[in-house]
Protein backbone atom coordinates (compact mmCIF):
# COMPACT_ATOMS: atom_id res chain seq x y z
CA UNK A 1 0.00 0.00 0.00
CA UNK A 2 2.62 2.29 0.63
CA UNK A 3 4.15 1.61 -1.92
CA UNK A 4 1.44 2.27 -4.49
CA UNK A 5 1.22 5.86 -2.50
CA UNK A 6 4.78 6.47 -3.03
CA UNK A 7 4.46 5.94 -6.56
CA UNK A 8 1.36 7.84 -6.72
CA UNK A 9 3.29 10.84 -5.16
CA UNK A 10 5.71 10.38 -7.26
CA UNK A 11 3.79 10.30 -10.51
CA UNK A 12 1.60 13.22 -9.48
CA UNK A 13 4.63 15.27 -8.74
CA UNK A 14 6.24 14.22 -12.31
CA UNK A 15 3.12 15.79 -13.42
CA UNK A 16 3.21 18.99 -11.54
CA UNK A 17 6.20 19.59 -12.52
CA UNK A 18 5.82 18.95 -16.14
CA UNK A 19 3.09 21.13 -16.25
CA UNK A 20 4.19 23.88 -13.71
CA UNK A 21 7.70 24.25 -15.35
CA UNK A 22 8.19 27.58 -16.73
CA UNK A 23 8.50 28.96 -20.51
CA UNK A 24 11.75 30.05 -20.92
CA UNK A 25 11.92 33.98 -21.35
CA UNK A 26 13.93 35.62 -24.03
CA UNK A 27 13.60 39.46 -25.08
CA UNK A 28 14.66 40.84 -28.34
CA UNK A 29 18.15 42.38 -27.44
CA UNK A 30 19.12 39.07 -25.83
CA UNK A 31 18.30 36.86 -29.37
CA UNK A 32 19.10 39.68 -31.84
CA UNK A 33 22.60 39.50 -33.60
CA UNK A 34 21.86 41.85 -36.49
CA UNK A 35 22.79 45.89 -36.55
CA UNK A 36 22.51 47.95 -33.75
CA UNK A 37 20.18 50.93 -35.87
CA UNK A 38 17.45 48.21 -36.38
CA UNK A 39 17.42 47.17 -32.71
CA UNK A 40 17.76 51.07 -31.61
CA UNK A 41 14.64 51.42 -33.68
CA UNK A 42 12.46 49.22 -32.27
CA UNK A 43 13.40 50.28 -28.95
CA UNK A 44 12.48 53.55 -29.17
CA UNK A 45 9.56 52.38 -30.92
CA UNK A 46 7.91 50.25 -28.47
CA UNK A 47 8.61 53.41 -26.05
CA UNK A 48 5.71 55.34 -27.58
CA UNK A 49 2.46 55.08 -25.11
CA UNK A 50 -0.19 52.66 -25.94
CA UNK A 51 -3.92 53.36 -25.21
CA UNK A 52 -6.36 51.39 -24.21
CA UNK A 53 -10.29 50.32 -24.35
CA UNK A 54 -12.47 47.81 -23.08
CA UNK A 55 -14.89 46.23 -25.51
CA UNK A 56 -16.94 43.14 -24.16
CA UNK A 57 -14.85 42.95 -20.92
CA UNK A 58 -11.77 42.42 -23.15
CA UNK A 59 -8.66 45.40 -22.67
CA UNK A 60 -7.91 45.99 -25.95
CA UNK A 61 -4.14 47.97 -26.67
CA UNK A 62 -3.30 50.05 -29.49
CA UNK A 63 -1.40 52.17 -30.62
CA UNK A 64 -2.11 55.22 -31.83
CA UNK A 65 0.46 57.76 -33.75
CA UNK A 66 1.28 59.74 -37.04
CA UNK A 67 -0.85 63.05 -38.82
CA UNK A 68 -2.54 63.34 -42.21
CA UNK A 69 -6.16 63.11 -43.60
CA UNK A 70 -5.97 59.72 -44.09
CA UNK A 71 -5.59 56.63 -41.35
CA UNK A 72 -3.96 53.35 -42.29
CA UNK A 73 -4.66 50.06 -39.34
CA UNK A 74 -2.28 47.80 -39.33
CA UNK A 75 -3.45 44.21 -38.14
CA UNK A 76 -0.94 41.40 -37.82
CA UNK A 77 -1.02 37.77 -37.93
CA UNK A 78 -0.78 35.23 -35.62
CA UNK A 79 2.73 35.39 -33.90
CA UNK A 80 2.56 39.40 -34.39
CA UNK A 81 1.92 42.20 -32.09
CA UNK A 82 1.17 46.24 -32.96
CA UNK A 83 5.22 46.73 -33.18
CA UNK A 84 5.67 44.04 -35.97
CA UNK A 85 5.15 46.90 -37.89
CA UNK A 86 7.49 49.51 -36.73
CA UNK A 87 9.49 50.06 -39.65
CA UNK A 88 6.41 50.85 -42.17
CA UNK A 89 4.96 53.40 -38.79
CA UNK A 90 8.11 55.46 -38.65
CA UNK A 91 8.05 55.82 -42.36
CA UNK A 92 4.27 56.34 -43.00
CA UNK A 93 3.12 58.47 -39.65
CA UNK A 94 4.71 61.49 -41.34
CA UNK A 95 1.73 61.62 -44.15
CA UNK A 96 -1.06 59.11 -41.91
CA UNK A 97 -2.58 58.41 -39.17
CA UNK A 98 -1.83 55.20 -37.79
CA UNK A 99 -3.65 52.40 -35.78
CA UNK A 100 -1.71 49.08 -34.76
CA UNK A 101 -3.44 46.91 -32.39
CA UNK A 102 -2.55 44.41 -30.27
CA UNK A 103 -5.04 41.13 -30.02
CA UNK A 104 -6.10 39.76 -26.64
CA UNK A 105 -7.36 36.24 -26.44
CA UNK A 106 -10.32 36.47 -28.49
CA UNK A 107 -11.08 33.67 -31.17
CA UNK A 108 -14.13 35.29 -33.10
CA UNK A 109 -13.67 37.59 -36.20
CA UNK A 110 -16.74 39.30 -34.95
CA UNK A 111 -15.35 40.41 -31.91
CA UNK A 112 -12.30 41.66 -33.47
CA UNK A 113 -14.54 43.62 -35.81
CA UNK A 114 -16.53 45.05 -32.86
CA UNK A 115 -13.49 45.96 -31.15
CA UNK A 116 -11.54 48.09 -34.05
CA UNK A 117 -15.14 49.44 -34.75
CA UNK A 118 -15.08 50.61 -31.06
CA UNK A 119 -11.26 52.20 -31.83
CA UNK A 120 -11.84 54.29 -34.55
CA UNK A 121 -14.99 55.33 -32.55
CA UNK A 122 -12.98 56.53 -30.07
CA UNK A 123 -10.49 58.25 -32.24
CA UNK A 124 -13.19 59.93 -34.30
CA UNK A 125 -12.24 58.15 -37.37
CA UNK A 126 -14.39 57.40 -39.91
CA UNK A 127 -12.75 55.51 -42.65
CA UNK A 128 -9.65 53.58 -42.90
CA UNK A 129 -6.84 52.03 -45.29
CA UNK A 130 -6.31 48.86 -44.06
CA UNK A 131 -2.83 46.56 -44.21
CA UNK A 132 -3.45 42.99 -42.99
CA UNK A 133 -1.03 40.18 -42.92
CA UNK A 134 -1.38 36.20 -42.75
CA UNK A 135 -4.48 36.18 -39.63
CA UNK A 136 -4.40 40.15 -40.35
CA UNK A 137 -5.29 39.54 -44.03
CA UNK A 138 -8.31 37.45 -43.06
CA UNK A 139 -9.57 39.96 -40.57
CA UNK A 140 -9.41 42.81 -43.12
CA UNK A 141 -11.48 40.50 -45.82
CA UNK A 142 -14.10 39.77 -43.21
CA UNK A 143 -14.33 43.46 -41.74
CA UNK A 144 -14.36 44.75 -45.39
CA UNK A 145 -17.33 42.22 -45.79
CA UNK A 146 -19.13 43.40 -42.71
CA UNK A 147 -18.60 46.70 -42.86
CA UNK A 148 -17.61 48.06 -46.06
CA UNK A 149 -18.73 51.26 -45.21
CA UNK A 150 -15.54 52.33 -43.22
CA UNK A 151 -12.82 50.53 -44.91
CA UNK A 152 -11.02 52.86 -48.08
CA UNK A 153 -8.73 50.96 -49.29
CA UNK A 154 -7.53 47.35 -48.75
CA UNK A 155 -4.33 45.57 -48.29
CA UNK A 156 -3.77 41.69 -48.30
CA UNK A 157 -0.61 41.01 -47.37
CA UNK A 158 0.87 36.85 -47.45
CA UNK A 159 -2.93 35.72 -46.19
CA UNK A 160 -5.62 33.42 -47.56
CA UNK A 161 -9.30 33.00 -48.31
CA UNK A 162 -11.76 32.06 -46.45
CA UNK A 163 -11.60 28.55 -48.01
CA UNK A 164 -8.09 27.87 -46.74
CA UNK A 165 -5.76 24.86 -46.18
CA UNK A 166 -5.68 25.92 -42.64
CA UNK A 167 -8.39 24.09 -40.90
CA UNK A 168 -7.04 20.08 -41.70
CA UNK A 169 -3.84 21.24 -40.73
CA UNK A 170 -3.92 22.99 -37.84
CA UNK A 171 -6.81 21.08 -35.93
CA UNK A 172 -4.74 18.43 -34.60
CA UNK A 173 -1.76 20.66 -33.75
CA UNK A 174 -4.40 22.96 -31.41
CA UNK A 175 -5.84 19.93 -30.00
CA UNK A 176 -2.44 18.64 -28.80
CA UNK A 177 -1.37 22.48 -27.99
CA UNK A 178 -4.45 22.61 -25.83
CA UNK A 179 -3.47 20.01 -23.39
CA UNK A 180 0.53 20.69 -23.55
CA UNK A 181 1.99 22.94 -20.74
CA UNK A 182 3.06 26.42 -22.16
CA UNK A 183 6.53 25.64 -22.33
CA UNK A 184 5.92 21.88 -24.24
CA UNK A 185 3.71 24.06 -26.87
CA UNK A 186 5.77 27.25 -27.25
CA UNK A 187 9.10 25.08 -27.99
CA UNK A 188 6.62 22.99 -30.55
CA UNK A 189 6.09 25.90 -32.59
CA UNK A 190 9.39 27.72 -32.04
CA UNK A 191 10.87 24.63 -33.73
CA UNK A 192 8.52 25.61 -36.89
CA UNK A 193 10.15 29.02 -36.96
CA UNK A 194 13.63 27.79 -37.41
CA UNK A 195 13.25 24.81 -38.91
CA UNK A 196 11.03 26.62 -41.75
CA UNK A 197 9.55 29.76 -41.35
CA UNK A 198 13.01 31.83 -40.29
CA UNK A 199 15.38 30.20 -43.18
CA UNK A 200 12.59 31.59 -46.09
CA UNK A 201 12.53 35.44 -44.43
CA UNK A 202 16.54 34.77 -45.63
CA UNK A 203 17.52 34.00 -42.47
CA UNK A 204 16.82 37.39 -41.51
CA UNK A 205 17.98 38.41 -37.76
CA UNK A 206 14.86 40.86 -37.31
CA UNK A 207 12.52 38.11 -38.17
CA UNK A 208 14.22 35.46 -35.80
CA UNK A 209 14.59 37.35 -32.78
CA UNK A 210 10.66 39.33 -33.18
CA UNK A 211 9.53 35.92 -33.79
CA UNK A 212 11.37 34.04 -31.08
CA UNK A 213 10.67 36.73 -28.48
CA UNK A 214 6.84 36.40 -29.06
CA UNK A 215 7.21 32.48 -28.51
CA UNK A 216 9.67 32.86 -25.27
CA UNK A 217 6.65 34.30 -23.23
CA UNK A 218 5.75 38.02 -24.83
CA UNK A 219 2.56 36.16 -26.39
CA UNK A 220 0.45 33.89 -24.02
CA UNK A 221 -0.80 31.03 -24.47
CA UNK A 222 -4.13 32.33 -24.10
CA UNK A 223 -3.55 34.53 -27.35
CA UNK A 224 -1.91 32.00 -29.25
CA UNK A 225 -4.65 29.60 -29.26
CA UNK A 226 -7.09 32.42 -29.32
CA UNK A 227 -5.58 33.34 -32.97
CA UNK A 228 -4.85 29.80 -33.91
CA UNK A 229 -8.68 29.28 -33.94
CA UNK A 230 -9.52 32.06 -35.84
CA UNK A 231 -6.91 30.56 -38.71
CA UNK A 232 -9.27 27.61 -38.63
CA UNK A 233 -12.80 30.15 -38.48
CA UNK A 234 -14.79 30.47 -41.77
CA UNK A 235 -15.29 34.30 -42.49
CA UNK A 236 -16.78 36.59 -44.80
CA UNK A 237 -15.23 37.75 -48.06
CA UNK A 238 -16.16 41.01 -49.76
CA UNK A 239 -17.05 41.54 -53.39
CA UNK A 240 -14.38 43.98 -53.36
CA UNK A 241 -14.96 45.08 -57.26
CA UNK A 242 -19.35 45.66 -56.20
CA UNK A 243 -17.76 47.53 -53.00
CA UNK A 244 -15.72 49.96 -55.30
CA UNK A 245 -12.99 49.25 -52.66
CA UNK A 246 -9.70 49.07 -54.27
CA UNK A 247 -7.72 45.85 -53.41
CA UNK A 248 -3.82 44.88 -53.16
CA UNK A 249 -2.14 41.66 -52.96
CA UNK A 250 1.22 41.05 -51.48
CA UNK A 251 2.72 37.56 -51.76
CA UNK A 252 6.17 36.27 -51.58
CA UNK A 253 7.17 33.30 -53.83
CA UNK A 254 8.15 31.27 -51.13
CA UNK A 255 6.47 31.55 -48.62
CA UNK A 256 6.22 28.53 -46.20
CA UNK A 257 2.92 29.40 -44.48
CA UNK A 258 0.51 30.46 -47.65
CA UNK A 259 1.31 27.59 -50.59
CA UNK A 260 1.10 28.31 -54.23
CA UNK A 261 -2.28 26.53 -53.99
CA UNK A 262 -3.04 29.36 -51.38
CA UNK A 263 -1.93 32.27 -53.09
CA UNK A 264 -3.51 31.09 -56.51
CA UNK A 265 -7.06 30.78 -54.70
CA UNK A 266 -6.43 34.38 -53.37
CA UNK A 267 -6.32 36.01 -56.67
CA UNK A 268 -8.87 34.00 -57.83
CA UNK A 269 -11.23 35.43 -55.26
CA UNK A 270 -10.13 38.91 -56.17
CA UNK A 271 -9.63 39.14 -59.91
CA UNK A 272 -9.78 43.19 -59.83
CA UNK A 273 -6.56 43.10 -56.95
CA UNK A 274 -3.11 44.51 -58.03
CA UNK A 275 -0.57 41.89 -57.24
CA UNK A 276 3.06 42.57 -55.93
CA UNK A 277 4.95 39.02 -55.39
CA UNK A 278 8.38 39.32 -53.37
CA UNK A 279 11.12 36.90 -54.42
CA UNK A 280 12.52 34.85 -51.73
CA UNK A 281 11.32 36.87 -48.84
CA UNK A 282 8.80 34.38 -46.55
CA UNK A 283 6.13 35.19 -44.66
CA UNK A 284 6.73 38.03 -42.89
CA UNK A 285 8.46 40.65 -45.99
CA UNK A 286 7.48 43.84 -44.16
CA UNK A 287 10.40 42.77 -41.85
CA UNK A 288 13.04 41.84 -43.48
CA UNK A 289 12.18 43.64 -46.91
CA UNK A 290 10.54 46.98 -45.21
CA UNK A 291 11.68 49.38 -48.28
CA UNK A 292 9.87 47.77 -50.52
CA UNK A 293 6.86 46.94 -48.21
CA UNK A 294 6.70 50.40 -47.71
CA UNK A 295 7.03 51.64 -51.55
CA UNK A 296 3.50 48.92 -52.23
CA UNK A 297 1.44 50.84 -49.51
CA UNK A 298 2.41 53.88 -50.25
CA UNK A 299 2.08 53.73 -54.23
CA UNK A 300 -1.14 51.80 -53.65
CA UNK A 301 -3.03 54.43 -51.54
CA UNK A 302 -1.06 57.35 -53.65
CA UNK A 303 -3.31 55.72 -57.01
CA UNK A 304 -6.21 57.75 -57.69
CA UNK A 305 -6.54 56.01 -60.88
CA UNK A 306 -4.64 58.56 -62.61
CA UNK A 307 -2.87 56.79 -65.52
CA UNK A 308 -0.17 59.08 -66.27
CA UNK A 309 0.76 59.27 -62.38
CA UNK A 310 0.71 55.54 -62.55
CA UNK A 311 3.32 55.22 -65.20
CA UNK A 312 5.48 57.94 -63.40
CA UNK A 313 5.59 55.44 -60.29
CA UNK A 314 6.69 53.08 -62.49
CA UNK A 315 9.54 54.99 -64.28
CA UNK A 316 10.43 57.08 -60.39
CA UNK A 317 11.03 53.05 -59.05
CA UNK A 318 12.94 51.98 -62.47
CA UNK A 319 14.95 54.97 -61.33
CA UNK A 320 15.36 54.41 -57.99
CA UNK A 321 16.05 50.41 -59.04
CA UNK A 322 19.06 51.86 -61.50
CA UNK A 323 20.50 54.40 -59.47
CA UNK A 324 20.72 52.37 -55.97
CA UNK A 325 21.50 48.88 -58.03
CA UNK A 326 18.51 47.31 -55.99
CA UNK A 327 17.89 44.41 -58.46
CA UNK A 328 14.67 43.56 -56.26
CA UNK A 329 13.07 46.93 -57.23
CA UNK A 330 14.02 46.20 -61.21
CA UNK A 331 12.49 42.70 -60.81
CA UNK A 332 9.20 44.43 -59.99
CA UNK A 333 9.04 46.92 -62.63
CA UNK A 334 10.61 44.64 -65.65
CA UNK A 335 8.57 42.10 -67.26
CA UNK A 336 10.35 39.02 -66.73
CA UNK A 337 10.77 38.63 -70.88
CA UNK A 338 11.58 42.02 -70.88
CA UNK A 339 14.52 42.59 -73.88
CA UNK A 340 16.77 45.41 -74.19
CA UNK A 341 17.82 46.38 -77.31
CA UNK A 342 20.53 49.13 -78.92
CA UNK A 343 22.77 49.83 -81.61
CA UNK A 344 26.77 48.89 -81.71
CA UNK A 345 28.81 49.58 -84.49
CA UNK A 346 26.15 49.71 -87.14
CA UNK A 347 24.89 46.15 -85.39
CA UNK A 348 21.40 45.32 -83.31
CA UNK A 349 22.67 44.67 -79.62
CA UNK A 350 20.04 42.82 -77.69
CA UNK A 351 20.29 41.76 -74.07
CA UNK A 352 17.59 39.56 -71.64
CA UNK A 353 16.39 40.96 -68.28
CA UNK A 354 18.49 38.80 -66.46
CA UNK A 355 22.09 40.04 -68.63
CA UNK A 356 21.09 43.65 -67.82
CA UNK A 357 19.95 42.86 -64.27
CA UNK A 358 23.37 41.01 -63.85
CA UNK A 359 25.28 43.94 -65.38
CA UNK A 360 23.41 46.09 -62.40
CA UNK A 361 24.22 43.98 -59.72
CA UNK A 362 28.12 44.42 -60.83
CA UNK A 363 28.29 47.90 -61.45
CA UNK A 364 26.26 48.81 -58.02
CA UNK A 365 24.97 52.02 -57.37
CA UNK A 366 25.64 54.81 -59.51
CA UNK A 367 25.86 58.28 -58.94
CA UNK A 368 23.27 60.22 -62.62
CA UNK A 369 20.41 62.73 -62.59
CA UNK A 370 17.15 60.72 -64.22
CA UNK A 371 14.52 62.62 -66.30
CA UNK A 372 11.48 61.67 -67.08
CA UNK A 373 11.39 63.38 -70.64
CA UNK A 374 7.55 62.30 -71.92
CA UNK A 375 5.16 59.72 -72.06
CA UNK A 376 2.31 58.85 -74.40
CA UNK A 377 -0.77 56.34 -73.51
CA UNK A 378 -2.85 54.58 -75.29
CA UNK A 379 -5.06 52.57 -73.08
CA UNK A 380 -3.30 49.53 -71.82
CA UNK A 381 0.22 50.81 -74.04
CA UNK A 382 2.06 53.32 -73.11
CA UNK A 383 6.06 54.39 -74.13
CA UNK A 384 8.64 56.57 -72.18
CA UNK A 385 11.29 58.31 -72.41
CA UNK A 386 13.93 58.85 -69.80
CA UNK A 387 17.36 60.35 -69.63
CA UNK A 388 20.20 59.34 -67.54
CA UNK A 389 22.63 62.31 -67.29
CA UNK A 390 25.81 60.99 -66.15
CA UNK A 391 27.73 64.62 -66.16
CA UNK A 392 30.03 63.37 -69.37
CA UNK A 393 27.90 60.87 -70.97
CA UNK A 394 24.11 60.39 -71.10
CA UNK A 395 21.84 57.44 -72.07
CA UNK A 396 18.12 57.99 -73.63
CA UNK A 397 16.03 55.53 -73.18
CA UNK A 398 12.77 54.20 -74.92
CA UNK A 399 10.77 52.73 -73.02
CA UNK A 400 7.84 50.30 -74.01
CA UNK A 401 4.85 49.46 -71.12
CA UNK A 402 1.93 47.70 -70.60
CA UNK A 403 -0.46 47.40 -68.37
CA UNK A 404 -0.71 43.87 -67.11
CA UNK A 405 -2.55 42.23 -63.90
CA UNK A 406 -3.75 46.17 -63.38
CA UNK A 407 0.37 47.07 -62.95
CA UNK A 408 2.57 48.87 -65.33
CA UNK A 409 5.09 46.79 -66.27
CA UNK A 410 8.41 47.66 -68.50
CA UNK A 411 7.86 45.30 -71.50
CA UNK A 412 10.87 46.81 -73.96
CA UNK A 413 13.96 49.28 -73.71
CA UNK A 414 15.64 50.55 -76.16
CA UNK A 415 18.41 52.87 -75.51
CA UNK A 416 21.33 55.08 -76.97
CA UNK A 417 24.58 56.39 -75.24
CA UNK A 418 25.51 60.30 -76.25
CA UNK A 419 28.51 60.99 -75.63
Amino acid sequence: MKKRYWLLAIFSFAVAVFYLYPNPEKDFRSIYTGDEKTAVSLDKFREIPLSSIIVNAVTWNYLATGEGKETILFLHGLGGAYDIWFQQIETLKKDYNVIAITYPPVNSFDEIATAILAILDKEGIDKVNIVGSSLGGAITQHFTATHPERVERAILGNTFTADNSYEKEFEGKITVARYLPNWAMMKMFRSNLIENVIPSSENSALVQSYLLEQYYGLMSKQQFLARAECVMIKFNTPDFEALNIPVMIIEADNDPLITKVMREKLKETYPTAKVKTLHNKGHFPYLNAPKEYIMYIKNFLNDKGDTKNDISNTINQYFKGRKEGNIELLQQVFHPTAQLLTVKENTLSSSSLSEYLDHVQKQGAVDCKTTLLSTEITENIATAKTEFDYGTIKYIDYLSLLKVENEWTIVNKTYQKID
